[in-house]
């Protein structure tokens, strides 16, 4: 028999307390609309698997609804709701606690949610603020590596006239009452978003943006002066090149490596920007897509940064790159008609697996998913196509148990399916529809 673990029961109670949260600022919606949650309606019966036992291998998902300013846990076997969470930051691969913004009365409450217990030390600031996102990723960013540097930014869509944009720089965790730790607004110079923050929270970079038609530079802000350096930060590969692109997704390394996905103008790239040294430079990805399938690349790396891929399902690419050289060691067509195709047949104290908007790596990086127009390509260590999941469906994000063989799916539609990724079988249809956003996989021991 299963229970519920009690920090849940627990951070209910704490949830009720601090009321509704602000949702961080959302991107520009991504070529795959997900119906609301009143529209959405499920595939019919004949497409969707007869096997709802999830084969021991249960979960508990975090995920979120178009409109809804919270976050979900639900049990996957049955759809059934745990617990409401504010949307925030993560602050553990547990999902033990997160940095939260609450707006209420023209103010900002930062709270550091501990889930176990429901409590969490809090600070207040004036205005809404909400931490940034990044691209089509829903899932908000803004705390440094090191966990004691939480950036936020004003809540609601920037305006786009704006002569300076404010960030701010709160200490985490937050303390009120102690003025040495107090948050404090930075005005820096110009329309500029949030891109980044250095491991030891010191260092701010901004986009700036040059024109409508995608042009950039990145800028860094010293966060002890509050001002920005005079020095561009480009391409130190090509000092020349112009930056032009729509961010899509980043991934982050504990050391301050930070990986833009971009759709450019004339072909999707990654900057890779290291935050602890303030340098960057670009790595191009195979152009000639369209702009919808462009946006279907994803980024993935295995625990430790051994290896590091982008693929793109939907396009039968993949680019394994040089996680040290920063460069594209090779890419590959991803022959998919020769290959074998599979055909269908406690949450918060053990470490969620790998969620990816399109690609996720099993931790020990002998794996890569890939999910796109027409389900999920399983890739081998050396890029070889070992499998498709879900064929002829339109996967929208993907998570992972951390052992590796259960695969969760979040269609278009807005429904999620378990998958056993050695066999291809859909194991479970979780029962609740809807979603579009599914943001950690958690096992449900």
């Amino acid at each position: 028999m299963r229970h519920h673990p009690a920090f849940l029961v627990a951070f209910a109670i704490a949830a009720t307390v601090l009321g509704g949260c602000t949702t961080a600022a959302s991107s520009p919606a991504g070529p795959t609309s997900v119906p609301s949650p009143a529209e959405s309606v499920a595939p019919p019966a004949a497409s969707r698997s007869a096997t709802l036992g999830f084969d021991g291998r249960d979960a508990v998902l975090v995920v979120g609804r178009q409109g809804d300013p919270l976050l979900t846990a639900i049990v996957a076997s049955s759809g059934k709701q745990l617990v409401q969470l504010p949307v925030g930051v993560p602050t553990s691969a547990s999902w033990g606690s997160l940095a939260t913004t609450t707006v209420s009365g023209g103010r900002t409450i930062v709270a550091d949610a501990a889930i176990a217990d429901g409590g969490g030390s809090t600070a207040t600031l004036d205005g809404a603020w909400a931490p940034p996102t990044i691209g089509d990723d829903p899932t908000p960013t803004g705390l440094s590596a090191d966990g004691k540097t939480l950036v936020l930014i004003p809540a609601g869509d920037p305006d786009p006239a704006r002569t300076t944009s404010p960030f701010a720089i709160v200490p985490f965790p937050p303390i009120e009452g102690a003025p040495e730790l107090a948050p404090r607004v930075v005005e820096v110079p110009g329309a500029v978003d949030f891109d980044a923050i250095s491991p030891n929270g010191r260092i701010l970079y901004v986009v700036q943006h040059l024109d409508g038609d995608g042009g950039y530079q990145v800028r860094a802000v010293d966060l002890p002066a509050g001002t920005m350096r005079p020095d561009i930060i480009t391409d130190k590969r090509n000092l020349g090149e112009a930056m032009a692109g729509w961010p899509l997704a980043q991934l982050r390394s504990p050391s301050g490596m930070v990986l833009t996905l971009y759709r450019g103008t004339d072909h999707p790239f990654i900057h890779a920007l290291s935050t602890a040294e303030a340098w960057a430079v670009c790595i191009d990805l195979p152009g000639g897509g369209s702009a919808t399938d462009d946006a279907d690349w994803g980024l993935a790396a295995s625990t430790g940064w051994g290896s590091l891929y982008a693929v793109n399902a939907t396009r039968n690419l993949a680019v394994d790159l040089d996680p040290e050289q920063l460069i594209a060691r090779r890419t590959v067509t991803l022959a998919t008609a020769a290959a074998p195709t599979i055909e269908l047949a406690k949450f918060g104290h053990v470490d969620g697996g790998p969620v990816g908007r399109r690609v996720v790596a099993t931790t020990d990086g002998s794996f890569v998913y890939a999910a796109g127009a027409d389900g999920v390509l399983r890739l081998a260590r050396d890029l070889s196509v070992d499998g498709r999941l879900l064929p002829g469906r339109n996967v929208a994000s993907i998570g992972l148990l951390p052992d590796g063989r259960t695969l969760f799916a979040l269609e278009a539609d807005g429904s999620i399916e378990a998958v056993d990724t050695a066999t291809g079988a859909v194991v479970g249809d979780v029962a609740s529809h809807g979603w579009d956003r599914l943001v950690a996989v958690m096992p449900w021991e």
